[in-house]
Order: structure tokens, then C-alpha cells, then sequence
């Protein structure tokens, strides 16, 4: 019975399932700071050595890279929200759609033109250092590999639900929460002129992104949080992070 649990065992299997929920809530809040709020907004500037952690951790996590592709089609996103030039949009595209990374072609969801690229990353260049030439990009899924198998070693049976939850988290799940249900179910923020929502009042799981309506009506800041009792949960990892000296706050507040 006790291998069924794998090396931590039956007696903490509610440590592991905690432990399991912040690694899930702690990867999107990477994300959320270092791909969504740094990379493609520059309302963050994150210092070298917590941006070399960012990078391991998502390559840790997730299956493939976040460079200037993805950066410059969420600003068009931005520019063009919830209209027929929006490339996320769930009023134009189902969710099925919305899922479908390949083959990407004009008319089709998540498509962005090369001259969009130039266009909307502008300041955005890919990595090219030797780690990521010679690490995440020539083995972009060994680091969520090695996740997943440790999740099955670590944690036995309720292990290989955790990897396989963790195998679509960073994937999956980001389309899912932040171009679909963000702008489908939820509530709208004084002043919001698309069809974004804040999801929930508490932006906890996802790192702040729940509360998409504050981001979108207000861009430039750093907390996506409007009314007095929303919490992003993202921002207060931003003003620790800016207490420790790793994080600059460079939108408003």
C-alpha cells in the first residue's frame, strides 16, 4: 500500500496535494510576471539573476518557449480586443479553435503575420544565450519531463493525475483561463471598452490573471486589481520582489 503513494507515503498525502497546488499557482505566477507582465508589457523590469530563475522555472514547466512571437500577438490582442483582427478573441473563435497551435494560417486563431511580428514586438528579441540554445531549446519538453516523472516517484498514484495535470497546465490551461473563459464569464470594470472580464475578485491560482478586466482597461499597471476588494496575488509577488531588489516597477501602481 505505502508504494502506492511512492517515496512521500500515504501519511502526507495532504502535504503533497498542497505542495502540488502552489507549484501550480507559483508556475502561473511566473508566468504571469516574467512572459505577460515583463516580456510583453514592460510594465515590470525583472534583474538578471530572478530572470535566469523565471526562465528555468517555465522551462521546468511548460513545453515550449515564450519569446517574441507570443509577446507580439497578445499586444495585438491588446490593440485589436475582441475584434475580427483579434487573434485570441473568443467572440470570433471557439474554444476548440482557440486550442489549435498548428498548423497556423491567415483567418485562423492564434495566427500573427510575420509583419505583425515586427510590428507588435518591437524591443521584444528571442533569447540566445548558450542555455538556451543548448538546453531549452534544443530539449524544450525534458524540463516538464522531469517534472512529471518526479511527481510519480515523489507521489505514487494520485502522482500521475498530478503529472498529467501538470503535463496541460501551462499549455492547455493558459488558453482555457486567459483567452477564453477571461472574456466569457466574469464581470466588467468601470471604463472597460471589450469584452474582458475579471473572473474572480481574488486572484490567487492563476497569479493575479483572473482579473483580466483590470488589465485590460488599464495596461500600464503593474496591479491588475481595480476595486478596493479584488486582490491580485501576482502584485504583491511584484512588491516583494521589488523589496528584495529583483523587480523594478515601471507602469503605474
Amino acid at each position: 500500500m505505502q508504494i502506492l503513494f511512492g517515496l512521500v507515503g500515504s501519511k502526507h498525502w495532504l502535504a503533497g496535494l498542497i505542495f502540488f497546488i502552489y507549484d501550480l499557482h507559483f508556475s502561473l505566477t511566473v508566468w504571469s510576471l516574467y512572459v505577460h507582465r515583463y516580456q510583453a508589457h514592460r510594465i515590470i523590469d525583472v534583474k538578471p539573476p530572478l530572470e535566469q530563475f523565471f526562465r528555468l522555472w517555465l522551462w521546468l514547466h511548460a513545453d515550449h518557449g515564450w519569446g517574441k512571437r507570443w509577446s507580439a500577438s497578445h499586444r495585438k490582442h491588446h490593440a485589436t480586443s475582441d475584434s475580427s483582427e483579434d487573434p485570441n478573441s473568443p467572440q470570433y473563435y471557439s474554444l476548440r479553435e482557440l486550442l489549435t497551435w498548428w498548423p497556423l494560417s491567415p483567418g485562423k486563431a492564434n495566427y500573427i503575420s510575420p509583419e505583425d511580428i515586427q510590428k507588435y514586438g518591437k524591443n521584444i528579441e528571442n533569447h540566445n544565450d548558450w542555455i538556451e540554445l543548448n538546453l531549452y531549446k534544443k530539449y524544450p519538453r525534458l524540463g516538464l519531463s522531469i517534472v512529471c516523472f518526479s511527481l510519480i516517484l515523489f507521489f505514487g498514484l494520485p502522482g500521475v493525475i498530478y503529472a498529467i495535470i501538470a503535463w496541460f497546465w501551462m499549455s492547455v490551461i493558459i488558453v482555457i483561463i486567459g483567452n477564453w473563459a477571461q472574456h466569457k464569464i466574469g464581470y466588467s470594470v468601470k471604463d472597460n471598452k471589450d469584452h474582458s472580464k475579471q473572473f474572480l475578485p481574488i486572484g490567487f491560482l492563476w497569479g493575479g490573471e483572473e482579473l483580466h478586466a483590470g488589465h485590460h482597461t488599464y495596461p500600464s499597471r503593474a496591479n491588475f486589481a481595480v476595486n478596493w476588494w479584488e486582490l491580485d496575488c501576482g502584485y504583491l509577488y511584484i512588491r516583494l520582489f521589488n523589496f528584495l531588489g529583483l523587480i523594478r516597477i515601471k507602469g503605474s501602481r
